[in-house]
């Protein structure tokens, strides 16, 4: 019990200690040191107690009774005597743990503190970089609104040209696939009516057949039922086995009559898909559409430039001095107004070609391809069809037609050219009509006349040496301008 108390008074002398850690080891010893000899004179009060005691009751005692005591005393003695100092050995254990611990805290705090330093020293590094930072950003969004602007824009047009141009490779790919889904249509709707009055006709004979036999059944039956009156048996036995063959003859009528109703509506499902086809191609050509209308803008755009500003004719085309090869700047702004009319002219007339040769090639299908009667009109309707309807529905097929385009035998100006293609749509005195959105001309600060964003920018193109006919760049030739 004396231990415990010890050891409990020595314990919050450690835990409280609110002082450096310098002055709490020293302490701790001196502490460990006095508590160890009150101990010890604590075990030698107690002992020497006792021992009064066992003297006292030694003498009331018989010598023999005494020295056995006595001996028993001893043994007790050095037994609590070895107890006592495991205690305090262990105590001493203990104390000498907990002084290891507080020094390796106090290394821990150390190291503690200087980390703290280094992390201290390098926020502040951090907070100096952080603020010059801001200030180059703050410096950077102070840049010209307008050069950004255009930057963007110009981007932008690039990007949506070749998106543009990837979707038009997409879309004449599915074409030919369409295309060629269509022809193996036609040729199926060719082949399979002749293939079902083959199997109608084969089935009719069939079922004619089954029915003649039949009846020679049914008359061989009656004859031998005639013959065979008296046969009550016999007669039974016949007439139930003239009854499972007309059953079965009936159950393979069903099942042909099935199979036709089941080859007629294959039939259904493959018109129903070539007019699904029909009207997926006819998308794909208002896409296409959608194309040209944008050149056509585009051209209206740099024909009403051209008219008011006038035909320079100072300056030399820089075509004519490029070769095969040569990049031309991704810009329409780095090319002179006639050589924007050139490249917009080559890409109008590439979609026109393009556009007629479609157009032949879907006739001469369509008088190839075999003729489904509409049961629900007349013969004279399908027959007499007036030429106004069948130019509409030419154009309603095939797109929206294009002026022809007849190059001529030598090189004229291209104002004249543009004016001609320029009488489809809106003329030069509507395009500079007040209020006029789709083909607005811009003016600058200065009063230079500006090209709307759709003709700001166009692919980079190079010259043909012979034919002189604007070719696009190869794919790994082309690069995108810079500002």
């Amino acid at each position: 019990m004396e231990t415990k108390s010890v050891t409990t008074a020595a314990a919050p002398a450690v835990q409280t200690s609110s002082v450096s850690i310098e002055e709490i080891v020293p302490r701790k010893i001196r502490d460990i040191g006095t508590i160890a000899l009150e101990a010890l004179g604590k075990i030698d009060t107690v002992l020497a107690f006792e021992l009064s005691l066992m003297n006292d009751h030694m003498k009331t005692i018989d010598i023999q009774t005494v020295k056995q005591e006595r001996d028993a005393m001893d043994v007790a003695f050095r037994l609590k005597q070895h107890e006592t100092e495991e205690a305090f050995a262990k105590e001493k254990r203990e104390l000498t743990e907990r002084v290891e611990g507080a020094e390796d805290t106090l290394h821990a705090l150390e190291v503690f503190r200087e980390r703290k330093i280094a992390l201290e020293d390098k926020i502040a590094a951090m907070e100096s970089t952080l603020v010059a930072e801001k200030e180059n950003h703050r410096k950077v969004h102070q840049l010209d609104t307008t050069t950004k602007r255009t930057m963007m824009e110009n981007d932008q047009m690039i990007s949506e040209l070749q998106y543009q141009s990837k979707e038009t490779e997409k879309l004449l790919a599915k074409y030919k696939a369409l295309e060629t889904e269509v022809v193996h249509l036609r040729l199926q709707l060719k082949v399979m009516p002749v293939e079902m009055a083959k199997r109608t006709h084969f089935y009719q004979k069939l079922i004619k057949k089954l029915n003649e036999r039949v009846q020679s059944d049914q008359l061989a039956a009656r004859t031998h039922a005639a013959l065979a009156q008296g046969e009550e048996r016999s007669k039974a036995d016949v007439n139930k086995a003239n009854e499972e063959m007309i059953a079965l003859l009936e159950t393979k009528s069903n099942a042909l009559e099935a199979q036709l109703r089941t080859l007629c509506a294959e039939l259904n499902d493959a018109r129903s898909q070539l007019d699904d086809a029909r009207t997926e191609k006819h998308d794909m050509l208002a896409q296409q559409d959608d194309t040209l209308r944008f050149l056509s803008v585009a051209i209206h755009d740099i024909t009403h430039q051209l008219a008011l500003r006038g035909h320079d004719e100072k300056g030399l085309s820089s075509l004519q001095v490029w070769q095969a090869g040569d990049i031309i700047p991704a810009r329409l702004d780095d090319l002179a107004p006639s050589e924007v009319k050139k490249v917009l002219q080559m890409l109008f007339g590439k979609l026109h070609a393009y556009q007629a040769s479609i157009v032949v090639r879907l006739r001469v299908s369509r008088q190839t391809r075999p003729v489904l009667h509409d049961p629900t009109a007349s013969s004279l309707q399908q027959v007499l069809v007036s030429p106004a309807t069948d130019k509409k529905t030419s154009t309603c097929t095939y797109g929206v037609e294009l002026p022809p385009l007849q190059p001529g035998k030598q090189r004229q100006d291209q104002l004249e050219i543009l004016k001609a293609l320029a009488t489809r749509g809106d003329s030069v005195e509507r395009a500079t009509r007040p209020g006029n959105a789709a083909n607005a001309v811009f003016e600058s600060p200065t009063g230079v006349h500006l090209r709307s964003i759709a003709v700001q920018t166009l692919p980079e193109w190079v010259r043909n040496q012979h034919d002189h006919v604007l070719a696009p760049l190869p794919l790994f030739e082309q690069r995108r301008f810079t500002i």
